[in-house]
């Protein structure tokens, strides 16, 4: 069962991943796509959050 802070993490998750890839195009100046690091961001909040990766993995 997930924890009570599923969803706010995923939008956090989803934040800082979007945050750092736009951040690496600004500066950096690289041409990275910022949905699939909203996706790494939110997996790796949520199963920080939850203490099981691959359910993480498999729930997004």
């Amino acid at each position: 069962m997930l924890s009570k802070f599923a969803a706010p993490s995923l939008v956090i998750g989803a934040f800082l991943g979007l945050s750092f890839a736009l951040s690496l195009n600004h500066f950096f100046c690289t041409h990275l796509i910022p949905v699939n690091f909203m996706i790494i961001g939110m997996a790796a909040i949520l199963s920080g959050c939850i203490h099981a990766p691959f359910t993480a993995l498999a729930l997004l």
